[in-house]
């Protein structure tokens, strides 16, 4: 895509969630933590180390 993902992630809702430098996440769909890993619609996903304290935050506050 043209659009880096920081400024897409800037134009979503707040349900949406950046836990990887690849991945931006709807807080709603995911379905629990795994150490390290969220799971999506039966889809495992690394939380990258530089996401991982405010994802964590986000998606259980």
């Amino acid at each position: 895509t043209l659009e880096s993902l920081k400024a897409l992630e800037q134009k979503l809702p707040d349900n949406f969630t950046r836990i990887h430098r690849s991945y931006i996440v709807n807080r709603n769909e995911v379905k629990s933590l795994y150490g390290n890993m969220v799971e999506i619609a039966d889809q495992k996903l690394n939380i990258g180390s530089t996401y991982k304290e405010s994802a964590i935050k986000e998606l259980f506050d």
